[in-house]
């Protein structure tokens, strides 16, 4: 199934030039003129917007591997720049949450290139904040409903949890302060309705839950029998082993009628302040442990 996006760690020479060159993150830019080239793309070389057209395919192939591999690895200062316009653009033009999770790690990733640097981390926290919400506002749009329930508990339970939401849920609560909690909460809330007009039908968010598994192996009868066991590993119980169950590019995701998801998403909204504040003062009386390094 899809996997889900981790924390990886980029060049320390690369994020450290970054560094050098930005105080936060890159700018989207101007209009866009009408022209071939979106206009945040035309700053950069044609070999850097080449290797986004990459970044776009990948995302469309499902191809989680090697999207995380060009957007933590940049070969270059430019192209690293051009991975952070690209998810703030793709973000703010209402990407699912897939690209809403890249764009937050890629922010963490530079922003632990230094403590100069640190502010980009608060704002990687914000970013995963809002995917948070994102996910609980669209998922009445799934049809089966246990993918976008397997989508929040990953980001929870993972790296991205332990991480950038629990240094998110650390900062003051004073409004007062630089970045305050509270307000970068509201911020969040705020980003989630207004980005929500623009989002369609998110086929990452409503993939990976039981109805695709069950999809697969009604195609593949087959598939880790006695004949033909599948690779493993041992589970991380100790008891059985884990098989990882191939994506499937043809499978669809069922998606429920819009006056079927209207209300629940607007009353999932409505308690988006009071869960904001319990699931951060959660993390922030949870005791400090190493992030998980699977999901």
């Amino acid at each position: 199934m899809p996997p889900a996006v981790g924390v990886r760690t980029a060049s320390p020479a690369i994020l450290l030039a970054i560094v050098a060159s930005v105080p936060a993150f890159a700018d989207s830019g101007s209009a866009a003129p009408a022209a071939p080239v979106p206009a945040w793309e035309e700053r950069y070389s044609p070999e850097v917007r080449a290797r986004i057209a990459d970044l776009d395919k990948f995302i469309k192939a499902g191809d989680y591997k090697s999207v995380g591999e060009l957007t933590a690895q940049p070969k270059s200062l430019e192209e690293a720049l051009a991975v952070l316009d690209w998810g703030k653009v793709h973000m703010q033009s209402g990407g699912g949450v897939d690209i809403t999770l890249i764009y937050a790690r890629t922010l963490w990733n530079a922003g632990s290139a230094a403590q100069q640097m640190a502010s980009m981390r608060i704002t990687a926290g914000l970013i995963v904040s809002y995917g948070i919400l994102q996910i609980l506002a669209d998922a009445p749009k799934c049809a089966d409903q246990t993918a976008p329930s397997h989508r929040f508990d990953t980001v929870l339970t993972g790296p991205l949890g332990h991480q950038l939401l629990a240094n998110f849920a650390h900062l003051p609560r004073d409004s007062s302060a630089q970045y305050s909690r509270d307000r970068l909460a509201a911020t969040a809330i705020a980003m989630e309705r207004n980005l929500a007009p623009l989002r369609d039908n998110d086929n990452w968010l409503c993939r990976g839950g039981t109805q695709e598994f069950a999809d697969f192996f009604k195609k593949h009868p087959d598939f880790d029998s006695k004949d033909n066991p599948a690779p493993s590993k041992p589970s991380a119980t100790g008891v059985g082993r884990d098989v990882e169950v191939p994506t499937d590019p043809t499978f669809v995701p069922g998606f429920v009628s819009r006056d079927v998801w209207e209300p629940k998403q607007i009353a999932a909204r409505a308690q988006f302040p009071t869960f904001m504040n319990n699931m951060l003062d959660k993390l922030a009386a949870a005791p400090a442990v190493a992030p998980p390094s699977g999901k």
